[in-house]
């Protein structure tokens, strides 16, 4: 399929219209970049790259997984929406307390998994 590409007067990055209107990520699909980022959220990269391996006939280097999870997540990240309102308090607060806490242990029937702890 042949598409417009625009580049500035001094060179540099291109511009695909076909590509950002499609959602491209990188050189990916944005199912496959979703798929890819999901599944490297849930498995170390070697695990990764197994799966692909055998269940899509795809084989994947490690730079390639962390490049496009890297630019999945940068497009989520720039579409979050931080700022939100508070709810009006009803009376003066007493006690304030936050906590997040994370760690990797092994497991050693199950290897490596994130113990999370709520404090």
């Amino acid at each position: 399929m042949e598409r417009t590409v625009y580049q500035g007067i001094r060179g540099g990055v291109t511009f695909s219209p076909l590509d950002h209107r499609t959602g491209i990520v990188g050189p990916a699909t944005p199912k496959f970049a979703r798929t890819l980022a999901w599944k490297y959220s849930q498995m170390p990269a070697p695990a990764l790259k197994e799966d692909f391996e055998t269940n899509h006939q795809r084989t994947l280097s490690n730079s390639y997984i962390k490049h496009l999870s890297d630019r999945a997540g940068a497009l989520i990240e720039n579409q979050i929406d931080t700022h939100y309102d508070l709810p009006p308090l009803t009376g003066p607060l007493e006690t304030i307390a936050t906590g997040l806490g994370g760690t990797c242990m092994l497991l050693c029937e199950e290897g490596w998994r994130e113990a999370m702890c709520g404090l």
